[in-house]
């Protein structure tokens, strides 16, 4: 089962949150065809200061993916492509 993790600077209101997540699991099932149960969206803040670019401090938001193994590299290229 995927699991993404949406870091940012602030926390995030909850109606995006729940926007970010419906449009992740969108692009998710509509790319690996796999019912939505099966994606996981958490969403984690850290505080001012945490976070840097080219060595100085700065905001910072990612957005990482896990992954099970078997998926093709087309499949990953697509997920990176439309997110």
């Amino acid at each position: 089962m995927p699991l993404y993790t949406a870091i940012t600077q602030d926390p995030l209101p909850d109606e995006t949150k729940a926007r970010i997540a419906k449009e992740i699991t969108h692009i998710h099932t509509t790319v690996m065809k796999v019912p939505s149960s099966f994606v996981h969206v958490i969403f984690l803040s850290c505080p001012k200061g945490s976070g840097y670019t080219a060595g100085k401090e700065g905001s910072a938001a990612s957005l990482n993916c896990i992954l099970r193994s078997g998926q093709t590299a087309d499949e990953k290229t697509d997920l990176l492509k439309q997110s």
